[in-house]
């Protein structure tokens, strides 16, 4: 196994190991988990590999559980829904509510996010990492300096400064806040007509439209191109006469082969299975049935139909009588060349036919039996139904196919018959002889053996399905488009447009898939309407595969004008020569349609009617023509997917890099950032996800009594230190100005006001300074140090080197690998270490409990082969600083996890290797435009959103075994397979790349891995939309954590929250308090999974609403707008009311919990207040608890 590939249980514990405070996972209790680790391992030796290390880590994990209930600590989290900017920021106004009662966010050990709650917690994680805990706190608290804020803040100053209304005289709130409300519209700030921001996206969304069409489009008119080709081979007027002979051999191989799979692999029989084992042989799967049997099965039934129709065409005749003649004129060439063939002749053509029949089913009992032991009465059946499906062929043939395909008025209409009903003929009449099959062998056959044969059936009903649709797109509508007939033509060819734009028009803007929220919650309000709202119904949902299919015909009209175009170019040249004559060859009739087509306008030849245009030029097309005008197509297709970067030409860079600008810009100040000055961008507010574990400096990392010593020996006024040139590396990354301000401060020339002024601007100063050297180049090999002070850091590095040479194992380049990725705690811990007198080591504090970030993403599985799934078609996949993964595929180490792409920085020497950024994982988890969108996938609708690139969606390297050599790949290397399997809800978990999307595709709550890690106190934010108050999210949720995880969530007092009080009610007698709630509190029963020793939990879950008691502000925007709290999440443009509306609501909610009082309360104390309003009764805390609880964590 990969020494990199991790599971649950390793995750759970480093996780534990990183939030330790009271009770470590230390090395006794470590080395007690490897005992029980290599006692399951004992135990479970008999079974599989890979079902072993599944058994080993459930058992380990739910040692672990026990374990957390009864001697780990008890912890907290804090999740956020999804929902749009709507939840974001309706979770700001959350956060300062709870920071300005005094709750430290630090008491949360996660933070938990989903889609639009990801975007204000990604900001709360960048702001924590960036600028301390402390600060963070303060800010949402409403402390500035000017109210006493500032390093040293307490929680009586945030209850004096909640008192006062936390604001000071000219900024009321920090520069971070006032960032998030000036990018409230984040996708296009500047938002209007002839805005460069508006047309930027336009622009971005034509050309990776275009370029992603580039790929998919070829690849797509190669699949369209197949009954074109089929069509010029029925039209092949004098074939080779070797090539009939030859088409009835590959349809007897093909044939055979497929009866012989079909024997081999019926149920009854597998036990006989030679050197393999039964039901285990790979090839027995779904997959392998299509490529071996079915594939075989149509190439017999397309070569079969191309030999009859070449042997028609070479003999030139239609007449029933002299069929005999037409099969001895296609088998010519070889009896001429073996005599034994001969009499072959002599036979009555239904004998031949049923010869045929027969010799298809002997073969394939011969195929089989090098496989598997198969009895007389197999053989006897088989003979038997060949030999009469061999004479029903003949029946079938005789009836409908009795005409040469030679130029004349009704060749072309001939031709396209043959073409579309053929081969399905054959497959049909193949299909009901296995019936007989079944029938006659019914004592010799098991049930198992019959289900085997009716699902094979159902394959090959599927088959001719697709075929039929396929030259329905391609041959009959386009003609039927095309038509200009006086009397139905034009009526025919309105009537298919109208409804090709028409529906187009209704998906784009009125339809709905199946399988959306919102039909869902309509289902009880459509049984209530009348007819015509009824069909206006069934219109939309038939709107989206009329749109498919009219874009589909489109794209066959496109193809046939080009290949119309190209051959009245070819037809001029002549086919003399003989390179020529390899690639194109025309006869006289299809030269003369050619040149005619080509001495008039092209496009108005092509749609007379009377002429069948359409239908002719498919007719008189060679097929060398069609194979290699379509090979090159495919091959511009194939050779574009090597070039074009499937994640990097989505919609998903534009809207992560608007993400990152309005979020993540939003955690650092203003004299930090120097975005671009044409595109407002700066790559240099993302951050890599395994960097939120390392701390920065902060103005509190300096030690206040040592303060002055570090200024001096920065500014050369203490000389003689002996890293003396590390200060002045460190010096030197001070702007003059802070150098002056710096200076000052040691000049010591100020009042005590002014200093305690000048020593807090002093402490910023050195924090930024510092941190330019940890954020930047690899300190190890910098100049500034000798090589005996190198020498010294040695030990710094033999900690990290053993990690992370143990998680990615040990190569050639992996020591370097570790100093790009391990770059920023590696710079922090030299820094540290050169001024260990000066600085708070950082070793105290990478063990603390402030919210490690968990974003929730959704991993599809819409062609996943897991029943249960079915309906959700997705499952859950998480991103954290220290993990990303999934439990039922294995994790990454996040800092090794799609790493940038290799064949960048070859080109880009000088690029620094990253991994998973925050930005790109926030992203994905709010993709909720994606073709794959987990439960809420439509098949139609997929094709179309992946056809017109909404695609949010990001594809990564699978973190599980089948991603051991492409999980540090950011991106396929090769886009063709990726971006059909997107177009086709082909997804899975099996490949080496996996499609992830919306977090909400899955669970919208972000709850579902926070009761996995058993946390004990959660506080849920649900902002999803909501207006009808179903609770869908909730009730999913809670179902899917019932199922998955056994631990049920009862809400034992309700769920009192109640939908909005209407417009016209409020600033009224009637608008009051309705008495209803924003809050609900459910017990998480552990014990109902973990046992009686474990501690059950508590789920606070918050609600927007309208009760009649919120601010005046938010009462006259709810009037306004009556769809308020629960607006459209397709809104994502928000104006400062409705961004202040979402806020202000946020931070009601808390108060309404909290009281109106400056009391400062806990974690714990919240929960206690809430049991105490909705009737629990309140338990004493822990001494555990207790401890946790009192803990002031200010980082």
């Amino acid at each position: 196994m990969n020494k990199s590939l991790l599971s649950l249980f390793d995750v759970l514990t480093e996780e534990y190991k990183h939030q330790t405070v009271n009770k470590p996972f230390d090395e006794k209790v470590e080395a007690h988990f490897q005992r029980r680790r290599e006692q399951y391992a004992a135990q479970f030796a008999h079974l599989d590999e890979s079902v072993r290390g599944e058994r080993i880590d459930k058992e380990l994990v739910t040692d672990f559980y026990k374990w957390l209930h009864t001697e780990g600590d008890k912890r907290a989290a804090i999740c956020f829904s999804g929902g749009g900017i709507r939840s974001a920021t309706f979770a700001l106004g959350v956060l300062q509510g709870l920071a300005r009662n005094g709750i430290q966010l630090g008491q949360f050990h996660f933070l938990s996010t989903v889609s639009g709650g990801g975007y204000i917690g990604s900001w709360l994680s960048a702001w924590i990492h960036r600028q301390g805990m402390a600060r963070v706190q303060e800010g949402l608290s409403g402390i500035t300096e000017e109210d006493g804020g500032g390093d040293q803040a307490n929680p009586s100053q945030l209850g004096q400064a909640r008192k006062r209304g936390g604001v000071s005289a000219v900024n009321p709130e920090p520069e971070t806040i006032r960032h998030l409300r000036s990018y409230s519209r984040y996708m296009s700030p500047s938002f209007s007509l002839l805005s460069a921001d508006t047309w930027t996206l336009v622009g971005i969304y034509l050309r990776n439209l275009l370029l992603n069409w580039s790929v998919l489009i070829p690849l797509m008119l190669g699949v369209l191109a197949i009954p074109r080709l089929t069509m010029a081979m029925a039209a092949w007027e004098n074939p080779p006469g070797w090539l009939p002979g030859v088409a009835l051999l590959v349809s007897l191989a093909c044939g055979g082969w497929a009866t012989g799979y079909i024997i081999t692999n019926r149920p009854s029989l597998t036990g006989s299975l030679k050197g393999r084992r039964g039901a285990a042989s790979p090839y027995r799967k779904e997959g392998w049935f299509l490529i071996l049997c079915l594939l075989p099965l149509w190439l017999s039934a397309i070569t079969a139909s191309a030999f009859w129709v070449w042997s028609l065409n070479l003999n030139d005749v239609a007449n029933q009588n002299n069929m005999a003649a037409a099969v001895a004129k296609g088998l010519e060439w070889w009896t001429d060349r073996a005599g034994f063939l001969n009499s072959i002749r002599q036979l009555p053509m239904w004998l031949c036919f049923a010869l045929f029949g027969t010799l298809f089913h002997l073969l394939g009992f011969v195929i089989s039996r090098i496989w598997v032991r198969v009895g007389g009465w197999d053989l006897a059946f088989s003979l038997i139904t060949g030999f009469l499906g061999g004479a029903c062929l003949y029946l079938v043939t005789m009836s409908c196919f009795t005409s040469p395909i030679k130029a004349s008025s009704s060749a072309a209409s001939s031709a396209a018959m043959f073409t579309c009903f053929a081969a399905p003929a054959f497959l049909l009449t193949f299909l009901m002889i296995g019936t007989l099959y079944t029938g006659l062998a019914s004592y010799i056959t098991s049930d198992a053996d019959r289900e085997w044969l009716a699902r094979a059936g159902g394959w090959m009903l599927i088959a001719i399905l697709v075929w039929a649709v396929i030259c329905a797109l391609v041959i009959l509508a386009p003609q039927a488009l095309l038509s200009e007939n006086e009397y139905w033509g034009a009526k025919m060819k309105s009537l298919l447009t109208s409804l090709g734009i028409g529906s187009g028009a209704l998906t784009l803007f009125g339809g709905k898939s199946e399988e959306t929220d919102a039909n869902k919650k309509e289902a009880k309000k459509k049984e209530e309407k009348g007819p015509m709202a009824k069909s206006v119904d069934i219109g939309l949902s038939l709107a989206a595969p009329l749109f498919a299919a009219f874009i589909l015909v489109t794209l066959s009209l496109i193809s046939t004008l080009g290949i119309a175009g190209l051959c009245t170019k070819l037809a001029t040249i002549g086919s003399s020569g003989s390179w020529q004559s390899v690639f194109f060859s025309f006869g006289d009739e299809a030269k003369k349609f050619f040149t005619q087509l080509g001495s008039n306008n092209l496009w108005q030849n092509l749609f007379a009617d009377q002429s069948l245009y359409h239908w002719r030029v498919l007719f008189y097309t060679p097929s060398r023509v069609v194979f290699w005008s379509t090979l090159a197509v495919v091959g511009v297709g194939v050779l574009m997917g090597f070039f074009i970067n499937i994640n990097g030409f989505s919609l998903h860079a534009a809207y992560r890099d608007r993400l990152v600008r309005a979020y993540l810009g939003a955690s650092r100040s203003s004299r930090e950032r120097f975005p671009n000055p044409f595109t407002g961008l700066d790559e240099r507010d993302n951050l890599q996800m395994h960097e939120l574990v390392t701390d920065l400096y902060y103005s509190d990392s300096f030690k206040q009594e040592k303060l002055g010593a570090l200024i001096g020996k920065l500014t050369g006024t203490e000389a003689g230190g002996k890293y003396h040139d590390i200060s002045a590396l460190v010096w030197d990354q001070f702007p003059e100005p802070t150098k002056k301000l710096l200076q000052a401060y040691v000049a010591d020339e100020t009042t005590a006001d002014e200093r305690k002024r000048l020593e807090s601007l002093a402490k910023q100063s050195l924090a930024d300074g510092f941190n330019r050297l940890v954020q930047g180049a690899p300190l190890s090999a910098n100049p500034a140090f000798s090589p005996e002070e190198r020498a010294k850091f040695a030990r710094v590095f033999d900690q990290v080197r053993q990690d992370f040479m143990e998680s990615v194992g040990c190569d050639e380049g992996s020591e370097e690998l570790m100093k790009q990725l391990k770059r920023l705690q590696l710079n922090r811990m030299i820094l540290d270490q050169a001024f260990e007198d000066e600085i708070e080591n950082l070793q105290a504090s990478m063990k603390h409990p402030r919210p490690l970030h968990i974003v929730n993403i959704a991993l599809n599985l819409v062609g996943g082969e897991e029943l249960a799934w079915q309906d959700r078609k997705a499952q859950s996949f998480t991103i954290s600083p220290l993990h990303s993964g999934s439990f039922n595929l294995g994790y990454r180490h996040s800092h090794e996890y799609a790493l940038n792409n290799k064949k960048i920085r070859q080109l880009m020497s000088d690029r620094p290797i990253s991994a998973i950024s925050l930005g790109t994982s926030v992203a994905i988890s709010g993709a909720a435009a994606s073709p794959n969108m987990g439960y809420h996938s439509s098949s139609v609708v997929t094709f179309l959103l992946a056809l017109f690139n909404v695609r949010l969606g990001w594809w990564l390297g699978n973190p599980g075994k089948a991603g051991n050599k492409t999980y540090q790949m950011p991106s396929p290397t090769f886009a063709p397979y990726s971006l059909i399997a997107e177009t086709f809800g082909r997804t899975n978990a099996n490949h080496a790349y996996v499609y992830l999307s919306d977090g909400g595709h899955f669970e919208n709550l972000a709850l579902y891995e926070m009761i996995m890690r058993r946390c004990h106190l959660i506080v849920l934010s649900d902002a999803s939309a909501d207006g009808d108050f179903a609770f869908e999210d909730l009730g999913s949720a809670v179902r899917k954590i019932q199922i998955d995880l056994g631990v049920p969530i009862e809400f034992k007092q309700g769920v009192k929250i109640r939908p909005r009080l209407k417009a016209e009610t409020l600033f009224t007698k009637d608008g009051k308090d309705d008495g209803g709630q924003y809050f609900s509190l459910a017990e998480i029963n552990y014990k109902a999974v973990d046992g009686d020793k474990a501690e059950n939990g508590w789920l606070l879950y918050l609600k927007p609403t309208i009760r009649g008691s919120e601010p005046p502000d938010v009462l006259n925007y709810a009037k306004a707008n009556p769809t308020f709290p629960h607006e459209t999440t397709g809104d994502q443009m928000y104006s400062e009311s409705q961004f202040e509306s979402y806020r202000t609501l946020g931070e009601a909610v808390i108060d309404s919990i909290c009281g109106k009082n400056v009391e400062q309360i806990n974690l714990k104390r919240l929960f206690d207040r809430v049991k105490e309003t909705v009737g629990e009764k309140a338990k004493p805390a822990t001494a555990n608890e207790e401890v946790n609880n009192s803990k002031k964590t200010t980082d």
